[in-house]
């Protein structure tokens, strides 16, 4: 018999946790590390990548597997690693750039020879395609002046010799588009490309200026990818040699060879993007000649992602972990120049042309 004041109901059980379906994968990934035939593997992971490391891989949600690459590099005859991790992040092409491109608008690629200037170039071109792409310039055969942004952006570091008679220097294109802001900038015929040559010619009037009113800078590459349907972006890219130089007509997918080392971020425009065997890409125009990869351009892959991996006891690569301690892609640092309205435009050649005739009359 049931004692008096008793329910002969079943009391519910506590519920002590809750799992969602789409967390069930993850207890799966538990029972792995917790496998007493697993732990080997743990311990050989943790022992290449840093637990701290692989928490920014994970947080990232690759879409494929991880590859930690060693690379070796002579250094003034030191033997020196470098890690990385390399994986695919998938990304997704909006509809309106499947088939275009702005590779007709850049003109004649080209050659910056030994000099560091591709970003003088870039800046400079830029500028070039935005004004032919709005009907600012009618000629299609006017070029703006890289050589006057090498030579007064930074005047004091254009005096520099960093190696035997080079005075070129090495800047981003924000330095550039600020210059152009304030100054304007001369046709390619008022100042045309010399390098970068001990003696700097002094500054020549020209009345025939190209104007911008600012310059936008863009965080992402879904960014970068939704404005180019306007036109090219500036950008920086990470060189990783020997890949870079013997790239070709292939896709760029940074450090994959033993000997591999990042050298420097170089300027590019952004013109076209591709697929390729299921591969996303972008095309960029670089400044090394029609020689260079395909026809002056470079397939750059926009699924690539690239994270320096410090190695205990051994010194810090200081390039690889200014550019790389965090996930990145192969190209990032985004960035094109503001256009003036025709209104505006009118106003700064006026304010140009009456600074001109003060200088005259003060020479005379």
């Amino acid at each position: 018999m049931l004692e008096a004041g008793k329910s002969s109901e079943p009391q519910p059980a506590t519920v002590l946790v809750d799992i969602p379906n789409k967390h069930l994968h993850v207890l799966n990934e538990i029972i792995k590390l917790v496998d007493p035939q697993m732990q080997p593997l743990v311990a050989d992971v943790l022992n290449y990548v840093p637990k701290e490391i692989l928490l920014d891989m994970i947080r990232f949600k690759p879409d494929s597997e991880i590859r930690i690459i060693e690379c070796v590099n002579k250094v003034n005859g030191d033997t020196r690693r470098v890690r990385y991790a390399s994986w695919m992040k998938r990304q997704l092409i909006p509809e309106f750039l499947k088939g275009l491109t702005w590779k007709d608008i850049m003109g004649e690629v080209v050659d910056q020879k030994e000099h560091d200037v591709c970003w003088a170039i870039v800046v400079a071109e830029l500028i070039r395609a935005l004004r032919q792409i709005d009907g600012r310039d009618a000629d299609v055969n006017i070029r703006y002046s890289t050589q006057e942004l090498i030579d007064f952006v930074d005047p004091v570091q254009r005096r520099v010799e960093r190696k035997a008679e080079h005075y070129c220097y090495p800047l981003n294109l924000t330095k550039g588009f600020e210059y152009v802001m304030k100054n304007g900038i001369q046709r390619e015929e008022d100042r045309t490309f010399s390098g970068c040559p001990r003696d700097v010619p002094d500054y020549t009037p020209s009345s025939q200026l190209g104007y911008i009113k600012n310059f936008a800078r863009l965080g992402t590459i879904s960014e970068a990818l939704i404005q180019l349907k306007e036109h090219p972006i500036g950008a920086s890219l990470a060189i990783f040699q020997p890949e870079y130089r013997n790239i070709g007509k292939k896709i760029y997918r940074g450090p994959v060879s033993q000997n591999s080392k990042l050298r420097c971020m170089h300027a590019i425009s952004l013109i076209e993007v591709g697929e390729e065997n299921g591969e996303k890409y972008v095309l960029a125009r670089t400044s090394h000649g029609k020689k260079f990869g395909d026809d002056g351009h470079i397939k750059i892959s926009l699924e690539v992602v690239i994270l320096y991996i410090p190695i205990p006891g051994e010194d810090v690569d200081e390039n690889a972990k200014k550019y790389f301690s965090k996930p990145r892609s192969l190209v990032g640092r985004f960035s094109y120049p503001v256009l003036l309205t025709e209104a505006e435009e009118e106003i700064q050649k006026k304010i140009h042309q009456d600074k001109q005739v003060s200088c005259d009359e003060m020479e005379l």
